[in-house]
């Protein structure tokens, strides 16, 4: 199970990538991470997310890790993913 961090592609990143709430306690922003289930495809990665049946796919052109995240490339976007 991995999180989305960051990513180029806007829609995804709105799909898939973490929300912002406020705590009532201290009115302070909380990051809410939605995790992702990924599943090896030929070449290709998917990324679940089950608690609303929707998913993407991606084409890397390089993958690297770096400083625990795992940084994807594809032909048009950067993907940065965490373990969860």
């Amino acid at each position: 199970m991995v999180y989305l961090v960051y990513t180029t592609n806007d829609r995804i990143m709105e799909e898939f990538g973490p929300v912002y709430g406020v705590s009532i306690v201290d009115d302070m922003a909380i990051r809410i991470d939605r995790p992702l289930q990924g599943y090896k495809e030929g070449n290709r990665y998917r990324l679940l997310d089950s608690r609303k049946g929707t998913s993407f796919a991606i084409s890397p052109v390089s993958v690297t890790a770096q400083s625990g995240k795992v940084v994807i490339t594809t032909g048009r976007n950067t993907y940065i993913f965490r373990p969860a």
